[in-house]
C-alpha cells in the first residue's frame, strides 16, 4: 500500500537532500546568475528518466524509492514557486473549455493507452495537475462558494485520506457488490470528509485541552 505518511517521509528526506547537499547547493547557487527555468529544462529530460527507470523503487528504507519518483514534482514545485504570480495569472485565463479539454484528453488516454506504457502515468499526473489548476481557477472565477467550508484542511485531508479509503476496499467493497462508479463517489467523499473531521477534532483539541497544540503537531497541524 501506497499511502500519504510515505509520501511525507520522501518530502522530508527531498527537503534535507535541497538544504544540505552540496551538489544541489552549487546548483541552486548557480541559478543566482542563469535563470532556473532553463537549468529546469536542462534536467527535465534526466528527471523523467529517473521517474519512469527509477534505479531506487524496490529501496523502502527511508522511503529512498519515493525521493527518486517525486523529485520531478518537488522540482516542478520549486519552478511554481519561483514564478508562482505569472504562472497563476496564465491559470486565471482557464475557462470551461480547458477543463473540458483536459478531461477529454484524460479520458482518452485512458480508453486508448495501456496504464503500463512507458512514460504515461507521469503524462497522466500532469494532466491532472493542469486539470486542478483550471478547476480552481473557475470556482474563483465565478465566485463559487460551495468548497469553502473545507478552507485550511487540505493537508489533512491529503495526510489521512489513506485510511477511509482502506477500510473501503478491505471491508465495504468486498461485503456489498456496488458498482465501481458508485464506490468512486462513497470512496471520494469519505476521504474528503472524514479526514476533514478529524482535522476539526485536532483543531478543537490544539484549542482547548492541554497540550493540545503539542498533539496537533504531531499529527501535522
Amino acid at each position: 500500500w501506497q499511502n500519504p505518511e510515505q509520501l511525507f517521509v520522501a518530502q522530508e528526506l527531498i527537503n534535507k537532500v535541497k538544504s544540505k547537499c552540496c551538489g544541489i547547493k552549487v546548483l541552486y547557487k548557480a541559478n543566482k546568475k542563469l535563470k532556473f527555468k532553463y537549468t529546469f529544462l536542462v534536467c527535465l529530460p534526466l528527471l523523467i528518466l529517473l521517474y519512469e527507470f527509477n534505479p531506487l523503487k524496490h529501496i523502502e528504507f527511508l522511503n529512498l524509492g519515493g525521493v527518486a519518483s517525486y523529485l520531478i514534482f518537488f522540482i516542478t514545485g520549486c519552478i511554481y514557486a519561483q514564478y508562482n504570480s505569472m504562472i497563476s495569472d496564465k491559470a486565471k485565463l482557464a475557462n470551461i473549455y480547458t477543463a473540458s479539454g483536459l478531461l477529454i484528453i484524460y479520458s482518452a488516454l485512458i480508453y486508448f493507452i495501456v496504464w503500463d506504457t512507458p512514460f504515461i502515468g507521469i503524462v497522466y499526473a500532469f494532466i491532472g495537475i493542469a486539470f486542478s489548476f483550471s478547476l480552481s481557477s473557475l470556482y474563483i472565477k465565478y465566485n463559487l462558494k460551495f468548497l469553502d467550508h473545507l478552507s485550511n484542511s487540505s493537508y489533512a485531508i491529503y495526510l489521512f485520506s489513506w485510511y477511509p479509503l482502506v477500510i473501503i476496499q478491505s471491508f465495504l467493497m468486498k461485503k456489498y457488490a456496488l458498482d465501481w462508479k458508485l464506490w468512486a463517489i462513497i470512496s471520494t467523499v469519505f476521504q474528503i470528509y472524514i479526514p476533514f473531521y478529524i482535522y476539526k477534532g485536532i483543531i478543537y483539541i490544539k484549542n482547548n485541552k492541554r497540550y493540545g497544540k503539542t498533539i496537533a503537531t504531531l499529527l501535522g497541524q
